[in-house]
């Protein structure tokens, strides 16, 4: 773990704060170990919550590989019956752990047709690796597509509100984490 690493240079956590950012996130707080700085009750309830969530034994990583390969298969087989029953698919969040999701999917251009996102500077733009195009969202209300994927899971529910006008011609929304799910 992190505060393993940091002990062998001399340093220590002193404070943690649990973030909303992508889905759940840690900052860590970190002094030399000499600090007279007090550890807070914080870093107690982390790693406490890092034992119950089985993530100090190691028998739980090869669970994790093998769910996040049903994952993956399950999601690229939604969108092979996506596209062989004629559905029009575009995907929306062109972030970091999107991607990570399309590239170790083998997911590109063949089962999805573009990523749209809010950020101008993606925009006109490519995914690296499956070499989707990063259009403006409102590509989507041009466009009319069948589906859209909302990639950054975390946000599902805001996108659905923000682009339920889609839900007029019959859109519908689906999130692929923690399994393929419609909105």
């Amino acid at each position: 773990a992190a505060i393993n690493v940091l002990s062998k240079h001399g340093l220590r956590v002193f404070d943690v704060e649990q973030l909303p950012t992508h889905g759940g996130s840690i900052r860590m707080l970190i002094t030399h170990e000499a600090s007279t700085r007090p550890t807070e009750r914080s870093v107690g309830r982390v790693l406490e919550d890092e034992r119950s969530a089985g993530l100090h034994d190691p028998s739980t990583y090869p669970d994790f590989g093998s769910r996040v390969r049903r994952i993956q298969e399950g999601f690229a087989k939604f969108l092979r019956g996506e596209k062989a029953a004629g559905r029009r698919v575009v995907a929306y969040g062109a972030a970091a752990k999107g991607n990570t999701l399309l590239n170790s999917s083998g997911i590109g251009r063949d089962l999805i047709d573009y990523v749209v996102d809010k950020n101008p500077h993606k925009q006109q733009h490519l995914l690296p690796g499956s070499h989707l195009e990063i259009k403006d969202p409102a590509a989507i209300m041009v466009d009319r597509p069948d589906t859209i994927v909302i990639l950054p899971w975390n946000i599902a529910e805001e996108v659905v509100e923000q682009m339920g006008e889609a839900r007029s011609w019959g859109a519908r929304f689906v999130a692929a984490i923690p399994e393929v799910r419609s909105l």
